[in-house]
């Protein structure tokens, strides 16, 4: 009994969230048709309503808006609102039937999987889904052969893209979308690869490919190459760029039969008709072998199925006997090392099984077909998560086993696992089609098997990301009948000066079945009025339903630019219009002037050139139109050395721009100003100074602040003369020192006062003295006293009595009192200096 077998296959859809696109507005005459209006595909449904479906558009409805006949029997315009809102599109799954007649493919409910839309492929088959998910491609080998593409959001065929002749096996899509590439044959014995645009669905470019014939074709991940498993013992490498063949990568053996790419594009896995496998490096053709542990040349085993993982550091090899020379053999699963080529044994089962990885990597799964059972396994330490038996009471109450060639596919985000098996039913003695769904974070069935058409493929892509963003409003005028306007009159050619509007010249417009008037637009440079007073951009004749014959003028702007002006006058009334043509009408420049302002700067400064300068006034300027800035030159007087002086002509400026004026509109002329350099300030300070009482005044001196240019006294014309009233009897206190009488060319000079500070000399008190009339220390002196003529002397014992009393020290004190020797003693003295002065006190020794 023949066996039909189906494998789910994983597919991924790159939706990402998509904001809905501005539609514009529509104005159209009754009876005319509409602009088709497109609304973007990427993971978006759209649906719309229609405030005003009298136009002849229904009153809702979903996608893109067919052209239609728009209707307005009336004699205003109709204006119908449009909105579109987004739907969020729900997770889909494909099953496509090659064995049907003609195949099918039909949308499906991921979970049910219930058939639901039906997509009319003409009996093609599916080849790929774009890079961004929004596309489906079908192939089609049947006259006329094609490529049919299908939108993955609406389900409609898109386009149908003509092809030379068959289509040798799946289609290979650039990274970003733009390019699909199709290898076919150009004539039966010719083989090529097609480059097809996605975005005009026509084929761009042909490239040759080998003529001995291949078996395998694999698209490089960054899209900049491609490779062709050559029949003999080599693979061609081509460019997508240039379209020619680049080099080839040699082979270590003859007769390779397939090819795997790893996910990083710099490994290429190949696989020979003796079961050899090679893993060849991309960059240098390196060939590194792959030697399975008891697997020689021809042994009898058919050629291994491969999974490569995401990280491209492992491979996964499934070794099954051939039925006819080794019935009963053992089925093998080896991992690869890559790109080292060791192996070592995952498992081993008496049973054919099914092998898949999931998404990330992380997990393998193996089915033992005949039993029924699934194991998962951490991809890293191939250590046994779980082991899940397959629907156990379906296939133990109506089924004998469950098909040996049963499939394994995840789901876009491996949550999901799908088994797709046939299994022998008991009952109607015949295989039936089933899949049965798995958690994989729980080990368990979802559901019990869902039983499917014979041949079913399934097809489980990820789900669209829903869409975000504001509807889309736009509106759709239809104007009555088409109205009928007519302008007459021959306009001259008209000039002016910039900033001053031309002499106006005039036509005449009039209309019939006008209704909302007619609207009369000048080209850019020119303005129009109905009165010849006041001009604007547009003005509106009408609105009347008839409109009389109307004068309108013409002239050039003010602020039309300097140059040829001309262009059509545009006489609408909704979608309807005539023209009228302007002679070519010229606007010339005007002058403007500007002048640098002075500048005044002190000597010693230095001016450098100003490169966006606004110190300048200009003269001329039209339509309160403003210069941003001027570049200003310094000539003499910009130095720090030059001297004081006015400097004519010494600021140039230059290169007028930016603000609200347009250079070309004036014919500059540039002013210079002058460079006015003022005195420096110079600081001439009399140092402060002291001195004792009856002591002559010292030297006096000054101090300098302001000199520039390192420059010194030496440039004064006219040295300061220094000037104070004390003398050498001068009394003690403080008393103004002045400087005058310096000059300088470049200095201006400033005065500041010292002061001298006259002190009297410290009073020294010795505390001993002997009046013993040895004459040594026989009078208590103090020394400098005298400098305090009213200084007031008191001397007492130790029981507070007065023993001597002076106002002035003018005989200094011999120990006695009344003529009599004070006897041997410590005595207390007072010394009153002056007023404001702290008294001298202490005690007094008299030793004899």
């Amino acid at each position: 009994m023949k066996k039909i077998f189906f494998v789910g296959t994983l597919l991924c859809f790159f939706l990402s969230p998509s904001k809905l696109q501005a539609q514009a507005n529509q104005n159209v005459v009754n009876g005319s048709n509409t602009t088709p209006v497109v609304f973007s595909t990427l993971g978006c449904k759209y649906t719309w309503t229609n405030t005003d479906p009298s136009i002849g558009l229904p009153v809702s409805g979903t996608g893109d808006i067919a052209p239609f006949k728009a209707i307005n029997n009336g004699t205003v315009p109709i204006t119908a609102t449009i909105t579109a809102t987004t739907t969020p599109i729900a997770a889909v799954s494909y099953l496509s039937n090659t064995f049907a007649s003609p195949p099918d493919f039909t949308t499906a409910d991921p979970t049910t999987l219930q058939k639901q839309t039906p997509i009319a492929i003409n009996g093609a088959t599916f080849a790929g889904v774009s890079p961004d998910g929004n596309t489906l491609y079908f192939v089609k080998n049947t006259a006329p052969i094609s490529i049919i593409e299908v939108s993955a959001i609406t389900n409609n065929v898109i386009a149908t893209i003509p092809v030379n002749n068959r289509i040798l096996g799946g289609l290979l899509f650039s990274s970003d979308g733009s390019k699909i590439y199709v290898p076919n044959l150009s004539s039966p014995t010719t083989a090529v690869m097609s480059v097809i645009n996605s975005s005009t669905n026509t084929i761009e470019s042909t490239i040759n490919l080998p003529t001995n014939g291949f078996n395998a074709i694999i698209l490089s991940p960054d899209g900049s190459k491609f490779y062709v498993l050559i029949a003999d013992n080599a693979i061609a490498v081509y460019s997508t760029t240039t379209n020619v063949f680049v080099s080839n990568l040699p082979l270590p053996e003859t007769r390779p039969v397939n090819m795997f790419l790893t996910p990083d594009g710099n490994y290429l896995l190949v696989l020979f008709n003796s079961n050899a496998v090679y893993i060849i490096d991309t960059k240098t053709g390196n060939a590194v072998p792959v030697t399975i542990p008891g697997f020689a040349s021809g042994s009898g085993y058919s050629f291994p199925s491969v999974l490569i993982s995401p990280d491209s550091k492992q491979a996964y090899l499934t070794y099954s006997p051939i039925p006819f020379l080794n019935s009963g053999a053992k089925n093998y699963l080896f991992a690869v090392d890559i790109p080292s080529g060791a192996v070592s044994s995952v498992q081993t089962t008496a049973n054919n099984f099914g092998v898949t990885l999931s998404p990330d990597g992380k997990q393998l799964a193996i089915l033992d077909g005949a039993g029924g059972m699934i194991t998962l396994m951490d991809a890293a330490t191939r250590i046994v998560t779980t082991t899940i038996k397959v629907d156990p009471t379906i296939t133990a109450v109506l089924f004998e086993e469950i098909d040996k060639s049963a499939r394994l596919s995840y789901n876009y985000d491996g949550s999901l696992m799908y088994v797709d098996y046939d299994a022998f039913n008991k009952v109607s003695l015949g295989f039936s089609s089933y899949v049965t769904l798995i958690n994989t974070a729980t080990g368990k069935i979802i559901d019990p098997s869902i039983e499917v058409t014979k041949g079913d493929r399934i097809i489980n892509p990820k789900p669209p990301t829903a869409c975000s963003g504001a509807p889309i409003r736009f509106n759709i005028t239809v104007y009555p009948d088409a109205p009928i306007i007519n302008a007459t009159g021959t306009l001259p050619a008209m000039s002016t000066n910039y900033g001053t509007p031309s002499t106006s010249a005039s036509f005449t417009v009039s209309g019939s079945k006008i209704n909302i008037g007619i609207l009369v637009t000048p080209p850019s440079g020119f303005e129009v009025s109905t009165d010849n007073v006041a001009f604007g951009d547009s003005v509106k004749v009408g609105p009347s339903p008839t409109v009389p014959s109307t004068q309108v003028y013409v002239r050039l702007k003010a602020n039309a630019p300097v140059g040829i002006h001309s262009g059509d006058i545009i006489v609408s009334n909704g979608p309807t219009s005539v023209t009228i043509a302007t002679a070519a009408s010229e606007v010339t420049a005007v002058p403007l002037t500007i002048t640098a302002n002075d500048v005044t700067k002190t000597y010693g400064a230095v001016l450098n050139t100003a490169l966006a300068s606004t110190a300048f006034t200009a003269t001329g300027l039209k339509n309160g139109e403003a210069i941003g800035s001027v570049v200003l030159t310094y000539g003499t007087g910009s130095a720090a050395t030059d001297g004081v002086n006015s400097y004519t002509g010494s600021v140039t400026p230059s290169s007028a721009t930016g603000g609200t004026f347009s250079a070309t509109n004036y014919t500059i002329s540039y002013q210079a100003g002058n460079i006015i350099i003022t005195p420096a300030p110079l600081t001439i300070t009399a140092n402060n100074q002291t001195r004792y009482f009856h002591d002559a005044n010292p030297v006096f001196t000054v101090t300098y602040t302001g000199f520039v240019n390192k420059e010194t006294a030496a440039v004064l014309t006219s040295q300061p003369v220094i000037t104070i009233r004390a003398s050498l009897t001068s009394p003690i206190g403080q008393y103004p020192i002045t400087a005058s009488g310096a000059s300088a060319v470049n200095y201006s000079i400033i005065y500041v006062a010292g002061t001298l500070t006259i002190m009297a000399k410290p009073v020294i008190v010795t505390n001993i003295f002997t009046p013993n009339g040895d004459g040594i220390n026989d009078t208590w002196d103090i020394k400098n006293i005298n400098e305090y003529p009213g200084c007031m002397v008191e001397i007492f014992n130790r029981y507070g009595e007065k023993m001597f009393y002076s106002i002035g020290y003018g005989i200094p004190w011999e120990g006695k009192r009344n003529g009599a020797n004070l006897p041997v003693g410590t005595y207390y003295y007072i010394i009153k200096l002056d007023t404001g002065i702290k008294p001298l006190t202490g005690y007094l020794a008299i030793i004899r």
